[in-house]
């Protein structure tokens, strides 16, 4: 009878084994990234941020104008510096 060590040893081999089997997925694919999952996650954040907008600006205008502002001069930002970066 195969002790626990023996058969620790023989698992860890055959998972290696499997791990060295993978082949890298086709160049230009992401297997992990679900790309029509993505779209829809950016089109979920898109309307969450204009429905808070919304809200916000029944509550209170002044708000509004601030969060609006707030979020023009973010894009700005993030723009400048990704150019920059490049």
């Amino acid at each position: 009878m195969p002790s626990n060590v023996q058969i620790f040893k023989a698992a860890l081999h055959q998972s290696f084994f499997f791990l060295a089997q993978v082949r890298p997925a086709a160049s230009g694919s992401e297997p992990l990234i679900d790309k029509g999952g993505q779209n829809v996650v950016f089109l979920g954040v898109a309307l969450l941020a204009i429905a808070i907008v919304t809200v916000v600006g029944i509550l209170s205008p002044r708000v509004e104008h601030a969060i609006i502002a707030a979020i023009l001069l973010s894009s700005g930002l993030i723009g400048l510096f990704f150019t920059l970066g490049h």
